[in-house]
């Protein structure tokens, strides 16, 4: 017994959407066994009038009656009467529908007439298909069903990121955050600013050992300006990134919804490649604005871009700029000559 009132209770003869999730389809079920049972109802009491009206007429005699007084129809049976005035309704009926016009103005025209009464079918045909479309579409489209989880952890969020990637909304309770919270910065240098090159005892030790005899072009009489240079730059490398670093990590990522792990691994990816180029192209602009300036102020060196040439009758001396393979450090700053090391003839006294 318990086994028939649970088919009937669990009665289903509408199928579920295939696509829909576990929770959507707990929702269809339930939806389509009530379906189910109003269906079943209905026709249960269409069976019940279809067979009561052929009792009826089994069991009635008919007597024709053409054209009835109305005080005839009282004497008629029941069955007879209601048929009377399903006819005259549906007569009435057929008489409002084809006489309907929902255009009448005051003209008694029957040409305008016609006209308005053939508008008014084409309004109520296109109503009611417009009506149709609109009801078939609503019929069809999903359902929304919302559900809040309140604190998710991060794996509950990826979970249902998963299973709803276009509808999931996770607002967050702070849009902010510091960059510093989740990225740390390493900074690698070249191996020549980390390396014994660029240390005060390197260069101390390069001028305890320079002599004086050394020819101008010797690369040791200016290893110690060049390794001097090559200090500055590295310690003003470093202090560039590192005030970079600092700012960088002191901005804030700005996002009101959680968003997925790709699309913020790509927009950080982006943003931090973009703050690369940025500390690299001011770290250039610093140093050609150096070259510029001296090049603009006509800076020397005092070594390899002017000579000096003196006249010993009139004890004038002349400065004149110094040319190397068809370059003149005059009007070019790109002039170069490559250094040598010259060892000295100890007896001649001549470097070679």
């Amino acid at each position: 017994m318990s086994h028939i009132k649970n088919y009937f209770l669990n009665l289903n003869l509408f199928t579920s959407d295939a696509d829909n999730t576990k929770k959507d389809d707990d929702h269809q079920l339930r939806s389509n066994v009530i379906a189910t049972r109003v269906y079943l109802v209905l026709m249960i009491l269409a069976l019940i009038m279809v067979a009561l009206v052929s009792w009826l007429s089994q069991r009635t005699t008919t007597v024709k009656v053409q054209h009835p007084m109305k005080d005839q129809l009282n004497y008629f049976p029941l069955d007879a009467r209601l048929h009377i005035r399903i006819r005259q309704i549906r007569t009435l009926i057929n008489k409002a529908i084809f006489e309907l016009n929902i255009f009448e103005n005051r003209s008694n025209n029957e040409h305008h007439l016609r006209y308005q009464r053939i508008a008014t079918r084409l309004y109520i045909f296109f109503l009611v298909i417009s009506i149709l479309i609109i009801t078939v579409y609503s019929s069809s489209a999903k359902h929304i069903f919302r559900e809040t989880v309140h604190n998710p952890t991060e794996s509950q969020y990826i979970q249902l990121q998963q299973i709803y990637p276009n509808s999931i909304s996770c607002p967050c309770t702070s849009i902010s955050t510091s960059y510093s919270t989740f990225i740390t910065i390493q900074p690698y240098y070249h191996q020549i600013c980390t390396s014994d090159f660029v240390t005060q005892r390197w260069i101390d030790y390069i001028e305890i050992h320079l002599d004086q005899f050394y020819p101008i072009f010797d690369y040791r009489v200016n290893a110690v300006t060049q390794f001097k240079l090559l200090a500055t730059v590295c310690q003003q490398a470093k202090k560039t990134v590192v005030n970079a670093v600092e700012t960088f990590l002191k901005m804030e990522f700005v996002e009101s919804q959680v968003v997925s792990q790709m699309i913020f691994e790509s927009e950080m990816n982006s943003r931090i490649e973009s703050w690369k180029m940025t500390t690299i192209n001011n770290f250039l602009r610093t140093i050609q604005l150096v070259q510029a300036t001296d090049r603009g102020n006509h800076l020397m060196n005092g070594n390899f871009d002017v000579f000096f040439q003196i006249d010993n009758a009139s004890h004038i001396t002349t400065i004149k700029p110094m040319d190397y393979d068809n370059c003149s450090c005059d009007l070019s700053q790109s002039c170069h000559i490559p250094m040598k090391i010259y060892f000295i003839d100890i007896q001649s006294r001549n470097f070679r």
